[in-house]
């Protein structure tokens, strides 16, 4: 019942009035204390309502310890107790203030229970039957009922019992789940929405539980790099029990660049997987968006992203990047084994204009005289985006001599000093590559050649020679196809590589047999078709996972191991410059460049890549592999073939070293036929 407090204020008077008004005071005591005695007993003391559990919110991203939600035990009838009519406490006399006299609890009472038994109940709230009666301790028992998270509604009552008090508490309790319905759960399906939820159908609603749940929800999308949230709008209808769970999944709002001061915009963005509108995914970002931006090799550096919320339900992400050169205007002397004294001017741009495109002129010219010209010259152009699906272009235009046989970059000839076998290559190639798939790993390369060579017969004459010296116009076809998924194609420390090709073409041209005279030669038709088919799988692996400063840094520091296999056969009228080699920088170290040739190729190497710097990698490598399977057979000085395979194992120490020309590589090799220095740009692979 209501305990009600009156305290009076007595202003100063004369004491002659003073016996008169505590009369009238008295008497107004009696006549109250008379009616209250017939008034039947008013509510509780004290009333708490249980609030619905707070809404997940996008802010609330550390997990929140909640109460152990106790096991739920079959349902008791708890009839309720009897209500005994009791005067009302008399109030305390004013001004003078008196403790009320205590109260033992004679009982204790649950009302509207009907799921939760009294000993659950019992079991959770402090106050025992025996205790004395304390307000504070009541309502901390509401609190740990309210804590179970079963009961919308707790309030409770005094009632004056013989030999004390009984306190009765009148529950409402949470409505039973009938169905879960799950709203706006894409990316997600609702069955692995479902799947984690503590929360059933055919249990009481519970507040602790669902939002234990709402945790594990948010907590889903975040392993699989969603930003998502249940909002407050989830609730149960108390009519039907149906739980309605809402979820708010962001998506990306703008995107934008900062620090591009030569490259385009759209360069960049074109190459992100995340548009506008997707779903917002911090793995995708960080995964597969960023290592794309860096493949395009235009920055130093891209900084960490920088997500702010947009509009209702968006992540708006700025990138910031700092930009490298990529053009480059260089005119050198060096020496070269095979050319002499070379001079050389090259003009190139991979990103130009800040378009993406690629461009570059090469012009060489050596000393040594070259069949058909001392000089070389290639001008070749690329474009990654001529459509909107990232079709790759790429064309070529050439007069150039390839030299084969060096036995180095620094060494000389591996025939002799005044022989240097040399192809003169006049021609064009043009290619076209479309990726595929939702991630765009995977992709079909076309291309054509049309390629005319010619060799200087008076290599005829030195011993034999004229063997492999042959003469056409070639027109050849190539469909590839690739699957990459390397973390970072440039300096790949995760993923593998794998592409299949096949090659079919044509050759007219001519080929020289020896005559019944001693040291004559003359031209044989060498006209038909021929076909190559090439395979070849490479794997990286990291030796420990990233840390946080490696995470978006193309300065990956971690030590890691590489392996390629490679894999070719060909047939038909196969000319010799187009079969396989075997032997130097790319393939098998410590050996002359293009040492072994033939049909068949079977090559593997092995790299172990420990960053010192970053800017310095040593590496440890192992080559090993053979070119076999050609019927004209060659046994000038130390260049004899063999038929069939015969394995060759390269091995040594080399270093890469980042310039701001790009990637440089220098390479130590040993081999059965000794050792040879090898240099080149980039990664072997």
């Amino acid at each position: 019942m209501s305990n009600f407090y009156y305290i009076g204020v007595l202003k100063p008077m004369k004491f002659k009035y003073l016996s008169v008004v505590i009369l009238i005071f008295l008497c107004s005591l009696c006549i109250f204390a008379q009616d209250a005695a017939e008034t039947p007993a008013e509510p509780g003391e004290a009333t708490t309502a249980i609030e619905a559990p707070a809404p997940d919110t996008p802010e609330a991203v550390a997990p929140v310890e909640s109460a152990e939600t106790p096991a739920e035990t079959p349902a008791t009838e708890v009839a309720p107790a009897e209500t005994t009519e009791a005067p009302t406490e008399a109030p305390a006399e004013a001004p003078q203030e008196e403790t009320a006299p205590t109260q033992s609890i004679v009982a204790i009472d649950f009302v509207g229970n009907e799921n939760i038994n009294n000993e659950a109940l019992n079991n959770a709230i402090s106050s025992k039957v025996g205790d004395t009666f304390d307000v504070a301790k009541i309502q901390q028992d509401i609190n740990a009922i309210a804590a179970m998270g079963v009961f919308s509604a707790i309030t409770y009552k005094k009632e004056d019992r013989a030999g004390g008090v009984a306190v009765i508490f009148d529950l409402i309790e949470n409505p039973r789940i009938s169905k879960i319905v799950v709203v706006n759960c894409d990316p997600l399906k609702e069955e692995d929405i479902l799947g984690i939820l503590q929360t059933k159908e055919g249990l009481l609603f519970n507040e602790n539980t669902i939002r234990s749940d709402f945790r594990a929800i948010r907590e889903l999308y975040a392993e699989q790099g969603y930003l998502a949230y249940v909002t407050e709008d989830a609730d149960i209808d108390p009519d039907t029990g149906v739980l309605t769970i809402p979820i708010l999944v962001y998506k990306v709002g703008v995107i934008t660049v900062s620090g591009n001061k030569k490259t385009k915009e759209y360069v960049i963005l074109r190459e992100m997987q995340l548009k506008p509108g997707d779903y917002y995914n911090v793995i995708t970002l960080r995964n597969k968006d960023y290592p794309r931006i860096y493949d395009l090799g235009f920055f130093e550096t891209i900084n960490d992203p920088e997500p702010e919320e947009g509009e209702e339900g968006t992540i708006n992400i700025n990138i910031p990047v700092v930009e490298k050169n990529t053009g480059s205007f260089n005119v050198g002397i060096g020496y070269s084994s095979s050319k002499k004294l070379v001079g050389t001017i090259r003009v190139s741009d991979t990103n130009f204009m800040g378009t993406g495109k690629g461009v570059s002129v090469l012009w060489e010219q050596g000393t040594r005289y070259g069949f058909k010209g001392k000089g070389s010259w290639e001008v070749s152009y690329n474009d990654p985006w001529i459509d909107s699906h990232n079709t790759n272009m790429g064309i070529q235009v050439y007069n150039k001599l390839v030299y084969r046989f060096t036995n180095s970059s620094f060494g000389g000839s591996a025939l002799s000093n005044d022989v240097n076998y040399g192809e003169r290559h006049q021609g064009s190639q043009i290619s076209f590559t479309r990726p595929f798939g939702k991630e765009k790993q995977s992709s079909l390369s076309l291309g054509f050649k049309f390629d005319n060579v010619e060799t200087n017969p008076n290599y005829l004459y030195e011993d034999e020679m004229w063997r492999i010296i042959q003469n056409g116009k070639v027109i050849a076809a190539t469909l590839g196809f690739d699957n990459d998924t390397r973390d970072l194609k440039l300096n790949p420390k995760t993923g593998t590589y794998k592409s299949i090709s096949a090659q079919v073409g044509k050759i007219d041209g001519s080929e020289y047999v020896p005559s019944e005279f001693d040291k004559t030669y003359y031209k044989a038709p060498f006209d038909g078709t021929f076909w190559k088919s090439v395979a070849e799988f490479r794997y990286y692996h990291a030796l420990r996972k990233k840390n946080e400063q490696e995470l978006m840094s193309a300065k990956d520091m971690r030590p890691s191991i590489a392996i390629r296999f490679r894999g070719g056969i060909g047939g038909g009228e196969l000319p010799f410059f187009e079969q396989f080699f075997v032997g130097g920088t790319d393939t098998l170290r410590g050996y002359d460049d293009d040492r072994f040739w033939g049909k068949y190729l079977a090559q593997g190497s092995f790299e172990y890549r420990h960053p010192i710097f970053d800017y310095l990698t040593l590496v440890g490598f192992v080559d090993l592999g053979d070119a076999w399977g050609n019927e004209k057979f060659l046994k000038f000085k130390d260049l004899e073939q063999t038929k069939n395979f015969k394995l060759h194992v390269g091995y040594g120490i080399g270093g890469r070293f980042n310039t701001p020309i790009g990637a440089m590589r220098l390479d130590w090799g040993f081999g059965d036929e000794g050792n040879k220095l090898h240099f080149s740009m980039g990664h072997s692979f």
